[in-house]
């Protein structure tokens, strides 16, 4: 398709590259449990990638998920942003965010920010599915 990726790509492809290209993002179920991994930053660009393709797994009835944050490198308040928002979403129905394999930094940031009040966070997936 000559490098363009229609928006129906994000709910369709099995993995999407954000418009920017500075980021991958890929879902997989264990158990019906969503595993996002997101390889790259979270930036501004970046971000509204993210809200549109979680956006994606919530029109899908996709409310238990864990985020592997093992592959970001950081993250700006608007991908913060998204995390809250779509944790929100998925309490509404029941449903939950767990955040799994953030650096020091991000760690840091979710300490600061209180997050660690609103998720659940774990060293590895496996953790956080074992915890499901």
């Amino acid at each position: 398709m000559s490098g363009i990726i229609p928006d129906i790509a994000i709910r369709f492809e099995p993995g999407f590259r954000g418009k920017e290209q500075d980021s991958l993002i890929t879902h997989r179920e264990e158990n019906e449990i969503v595993v996002v991994t997101i390889t790259g930053d979270l930036n501004e660009s970046t971000s509204i990638d993210f809200r549109e393709y979680m956006n994606s797994l919530l029109a899908d009835a996709h409310y238990r998920i864990i985020i592997d944050l093992d592959g970001v490198g950081y993250m700006t308040s608007l991908g913060i942003g998204v995390l809250c928002d779509m944790s929100k979403r998925t309490a509404r129905e029941d449903g939950w965010i767990k955040l799994s394999g953030p650096n020091e930094e991000l760690k840091d940031i979710f300490t600061f920010t209180m997050l660690t009040d609103i998720f659940n966070i774990y060293e590895t997936v496996d953790q956080a599915l074992e915890d499901a």
